[in-house]
């Protein structure tokens, strides 16, 4: 966020801590980044103190942080103190505000080696919402879950090389739905897409892409290769599957594989001219060879 965010993001949360709408500061603060969510309770912080120099009635917002494995500080706890009754024997000792109630809380914890973890939680169910880990060395894990159910629905974790590694999974069933690494660049390493059957629950069907983009290579120098696969929504064997395979000179290789192997090849330069070759089911080996001209028109040999 910049600083016009953070001030228009606070300005609506110091609302709902001055109020005591527990439920939607929560909900606010928790929709945020730690970074984002430490910005705007401080931001909090000074629009109350604003607030109260016209309108006293109104209780002092306070906030709580920590330093996490990282050494940033991050938001704990947001409180609305009262301000208590002039009869209150404390008042004539300086304390004018009560202890106060709790509007917005977070788990935090510190580990023998040194790592923290913050946890969020869900204001409806009190169940968690998200966590943070982090540890010495840099690397990072961060956990959503589905406050209903409690099962998680993504993960993003950072290596201390600064690559990345994202997944997402289906809430009721628990199955993985899509994951992703990055480089430290920011490119992708490749992506895997996953469907399943919605009576069986079982896999159908993935797909794998693997190479990055063409100009920043990482799996073979130069090369994309993107796998599919199909399988059986009752017994989850594979049925069917395709690989293809993209050089960075723009030739193409196309691989076709049934439940007993290798069913053809296709070759494809970038002229357009290239081969296909069939297989035997039983013996996997090649039957029939087509070559294919510039013009698309095709020569075949046994």
């Amino acid at each position: 966020m910049d600083q016009r965010q953070i001030h228009e993001m606070a300005e609506s949360a110091v609302k709902k801590a001055e109020s005591g709408d527990k439920t939607g500061l929560s909900e606010e603060l928790t929709s945020m980044s730690p970074a984002d969510r430490l910005a705007v309770a401080k931001e909090m912080v000074q629009l109350n103190n604003r607030n109260r120099q016209t309108n006293d009635s109104l209780p002092k917002v306070e906030i709580t942080t920590e330093d996490d494995a990282s050494g940033q500080k991050v938001l704990v706890d947001v409180k609305a103190r009262e301000r208590r009754g002039w009869y209150y024997p404390a008042r004539w000792v300086g304390d004018d505000y009560e202890s106060g109630k709790v509007v917005y809380h977070s788990r935090f914890q510190k580990y023998r080696n040194g790592a923290t973890e913050l946890t969020d939680y869900d204001p409806a169910t009190g169940n968690p919402k998200s966590s943070e880990f982090k540890h010495r060395d840099g690397s990072v894990e961060r956990y959503k879950y589905d406050p209903a159910t409690q099962n998680r629905i993504s993960e993003d974790m950072k290596d201390r090389d600064g690559s990345t590694h994202h997944a997402d999974y289906d809430p009721i069933s628990k199955n993985l739905k899509f994951e992703e690494l990055k480089s430290a660049d920011g490119s992708t390493i490749w992506t895997r897409q996953f469907e399943y059957d919605p009576t069986t629950g079982k896999l159908t069907s993935d797909e794998l892409k693997e190479g990055g983009a063409m100009d920043n290579p990482h799996i073979v120098p130069g090369v994309v290769m993107r796998h599919s696969n199909k399988y059986d929504p009752h017994t989850a064997l594979l049925q069917s599957s395709d690989t293809y395979m993209t050089s960075a000179d723009g030739s193409t290789m196309h691989d076709v594989y049934d439940s007993k192997g290798l069913k053809s090849r296709e070759m494809i330069y970038p002229d357009g001219s290239g081969w296909r070759e069939e297989y035997d089911p039983d013996t996997i080996k090649p039957k029939s060879v087509d070559f294919i001209r510039v013009d698309g028109s095709t020569k075949g040999k046994n």
